[in-house]
């Protein structure tokens, strides 16, 4: 049941909601950045407006917005899968609400651009910014985030290794990318009037989301049941997207794919062929 879920953590200084986490954070200078901040700036033609963005791809593509969707879906998560303890729980929330605050510094960079030393910024910098804003009493707890959960994402996603946690974190993670991706998808499908950048750029989102995070969660589709039924229930969606028939016309967004169109093209019916299997099998 939804009141089982904690809706908060224990401090030295007494309980402290996430909301209200998520709320003061927002009113700080550093949440003031993120809200003006949008994530998958490259494929965003100059014409469309932030806001026009966020009402096409929904408020996980906004910097701070991300943070309160995350925690969201990480509810949902532990909700379906009630083998977490309250304590685990805890720290997944706090993780959600919390994880990409160093960006309002060093700002949003792609999912699989990140450096070493990038990385290691932002782990030094999400408790320095804890403290500023709330003190000693949310230093701590955050710590927790960063040794249990954020300092696994390199090698977790490199090897596939990484403690229970950390990847319950990647899960929620992938969900979101994967929903991101298919909203710009039903966009190009639509019958709304988009220019051919516009819906080229949004179907390179779908085509290159899909192409690399549909396996991810297949294979976390054997351990949690949750991602089994997302996947089952956009099933149709997916396939569409596999299918390969919609290549984007409009030339590629500088600096927004993660490899080059020829790369992401060829992976597709790789993909395709994996998650065809996948289906038969259920």
């Amino acid at each position: 049941m939804e009141s089982t879920i904690p809706t908060g953590i224990c401090t030295s200084q007494g309980v402290l909601s996430f909301r209200e986490i998520h709320e003061r954070f927002s009113a700080t200078s550093y949440g003031q950045t993120l809200a003006k901040n949008i994530r998958y700036r490259f494929f965003k033609p100059p014409e469309v407006s932030h806001a026009e963005w966020e009402r096409l791809l929904g408020p996980d593509v906004n910097n701070l917005e991300h943070h309160w969707w995350s925690e969201r879906v990480m509810r949902a998560f532990l909700r379906s899968h009630p083998h977490f303890s309250r304590e685990e729980q805890e720290i997944l929330l706090l993780t959600a609400v919390t994880h990409d605050w160093a960006e309002a510094i060093i700002g949003d960079i792609p999912y699989g651009q990140k450096t070493n030393d990038e990385e290691d910024d932002e782990l030094r910098l999400i408790p320095q910014i804890a403290e500023e804003c709330f003190g000693e009493p949310l230093r701590q707890p955050v710590r927790q985030t960063i040794e249990q959960v954020l300092q696994w994402k390199p090698n977790l996603r490199k090897t596939g290794e990484g403690p229970k946690l950390a990847h319950a974190f990647e899960v929620v993670e992938q969900l979101g990318f994967l929903g991101t991706a298919g909203r710009a998808w039903d966009h190009t499908r639509g019958q709304g009037e988009l220019s051919e950048l516009l819906r080229g750029n949004l179907q390179w989102i779908g085509i290159e989301i899909h192409s690399a995070h549909v396996p991810i969660l297949l294979r976390y589709a054997e351990t949690y049941p949750a991602v089994r039924r997302y996947l089952l229930g956009t099933r149709h969606r997916i396939t569409d997207v596999l299918r390969g028939e919609s290549i984007p016309t409009s030339p590629t967004p500088k600096g927004a794919l993660l490899h080059n169109p020829e790369t992401i093209l060829r992976r597709v019916p790789e993909t395709r062929a994996t998650w065809e299997r996948w289906l038969r099998e259920q």
